[in-house]
């Protein structure tokens, strides 16, 4: 009996990560998989050691409200595009191809107006023809 319980609940185990709902964003064609950073730790660490992420993925970084944002890139590890977008959920500013710090003074990103930055991969907004102006979709489920 313990045996067939043990399997029934391995089974079920298996099931849970296809059941749980993905966190991601749209902009035009592109899903974007995201992991929301919505506090300050998360946005202090960001992407930092990341030593690799899957090609459409990323990290959200949302704000209470629409300000003036700075980004740096201490220890991370990989080149980053910023995308910067605004309350009304269009991109305001892409800073491509950010390259990594690992020695103090870093360089630093910053935009105004700002209630979201989605980081990925360098390179990735070439890559996917996106563009300042565009739209990005189901974003507010993060607000």
């Amino acid at each position: 009996m313990v045996k067939k319980n043990l399997t029934l609940i391995l089974i079920i185990l298996a099931f849970i990560p296809s059941c749980t709902p993905s966190k991601y964003v749209e902009i035009g064609d592109n899903k974007i998989d995201v992991i929301i950073a919505d506090e300050q730790k998360e946005w202090t660490e960001g992407l930092q050691n990341v030593v690799s992420m899957s090609e459409n993925s990323g990290m959200l970084f949302v704000f209470p409200e629409a300000k003036e944002v700075t980004f740096w890139m201490k220890d991370t590890r990989i080149p980053l595009d910023m995308i910067f977008i605004d309350e009304n959920k269009v991109i305001q500013f892409i800073r491509k191809n950010v390259p990594p710090c690992s020695t103090e003074p870093c360089q630093t990103y910053a935009h105004s107006n700002i209630k979201y930055v989605l980081e990925v991969n360098g390179g990735f907004a070439d890559k996917n023809n996106i563009k300042t102006g565009e739209k990005v979709e189901n974003i507010e489920s993060f607000d």
